[in-house]
């Protein structure tokens, strides 16, 4: 047998093997090409929707829990920059809401008492631009300056508008913007910054800051101060009061001010009742304090104005129990209790005069009786 039979004998014997190895070769080969395709399309898509979430964009200023300033936009570092307002709502349409986020922009041409809206919520509500003959109701939050899910505002307290539909936002001029990294396209609606503001009650603010600029944290510490972030200090006699616009001082910033030891931490609080024995004075703030005048305050010490000692015949070392209301979960309430020592007496005038015992809460602070409270 010469080498040429057995070379064909050799292919006929494993003639199916070879065409099963030449089969998987191809599948394989076949496959890696295939995901090489779509690897990169897929990647190409992913860069495109960033771009057209967030555009040139290089630096994102955003906060959580509070506003900033639109005094910030003035800062020559944030010359180009744009600023927004961004809400959650709901569009109210045949019956269903339909979960939108809401832009106040000064960007686009806005009408007063209009909205515009991107391409994907457009064809979801089967809109075009010839559409100008619609209205549409738009469901907003509106707590304002107080924080959303706190005992002073419920989650469903919310106003309702009913706006012309005022046109389009194509992808190319930023309608798809968002800030969350995700492959699923928004639903936007954009409206007049200034407009939005009034509606929510955050007049001059923003809480969120888009510039094509890239921006270091050392550019921002040079030009920041704590009132673009609605931190206001104000000089009283012999030391400086420190609040914050949203009632509540965000809990970084206590524990930052804790640390330097600086301070006198104040917290005021509606309580149901102060009892003694069978006397009681039902709805009284009262203001837990780290010292008073310079003197220290226990766990379990408390001072009663003269007013509120004569009514429950209080005498300093007697027990005092305070009744309040709590929410763990913030939908149920649930009364609690507390006992202190009463360790002084002053006179109510001397409370009265010190303003800085309690913090301003919209539509309460500004009235004379509780009677006449609007607050939620």
């Amino acid at each position: 047998m010469n080498l040429n039979n057995y070379i064909a004998k050799n292919r006929s014997y494993y003639n199916r093997f070879y065409l099963l190895i030449s089969a998987a070769a191809f599948i394989t080969f076949t496959v890696l090409i295939g995901s090489l395709i779509i690897g990169e399309s897929v990647r190409n898509t992913l860069i495109n929707r960033v771009g057209q979430r967030l555009g040139d964009t290089e630096t994102v200023l955003f906060t959580n829990y509070a506003f900033i300033d639109d005094r910030i936009l003035s800062e020559p570092l944030f010359e180009q920059a744009e600023g927004y307002l961004l809400s959650k709502g709901f569009l109210a349409i045949q019956g269903k809401l339909i979960p939108v986020n809401v832009w106040g922009t000064d960007k686009y041409e806005i009408g007063d008492h209009s909205l515009k809206i991107n391409e994907p919520l457009a064809r979801e509500l089967q809109l075009t631009p010839n559409s100008r003959a619609a209205s549409l109701v738009l469901r907003l939050p509106a707590a304002g300056f107080v924080p959303s899910g706190s005992l002073f505002v419920t989650d469903n307290y919310t106003t309702s508008l009913r706006l012309s539909f005022d046109g389009i936002v194509p992808v190319s001029e930023g309608g798809n913007i968002s800030l969350k990294n995700e492959q699923t396209l928004p639903f936007n609606v954009f409206l007049n910054r200034n407009e939005l503001a009034g509606i929510l009650e955050t007049d001059h603010k923003i809480n969120i800051l888009l510039s094509n600029t890239l921006c270091s944290e050392a550019d921002l510490k040079a030009l920041w101060e704590p009132a673009l972030g609605g931190l206001n200090t104000t000089l009283q006699d012999g030391f400086t009061e420190i609040t914050h616009e949203n009632i509540f001082i965000p809990d970084t910033i206590v524990r930052s001010l804790s640390a330097a030891r600086f301070g006198n931490r104040l917290f005021s609080y509606l309580a149901n009742s102060i009892e003694k024995a069978d006397e009681m004075i039902s709805y009284s703030f009262v203001t837990a304090i780290d010292r008073y005048q310079g003197v220290d305050l226990l766990g379990d010490e408390i001072i009663l104005s003269d007013y509120a000692a004569e009514r429950l015949h209080a005498r300093t070392g007697d027990s005092i129990r305070l009744s309040f209301y709590v929410s763990d979960d913030l939908k149920q309430l649930q009364t609690k209790t507390a006992g202190f020592i009463v360790k002084r007496i002053v006179p109510l005038q001397e409370l009265h005069e010190d303003q800085t015992l309690s913090a301003s809460f919209p539509g309460i602070s500004t009235v004379a009786r509780c009677t006449d409270w609007n607050s939620d």
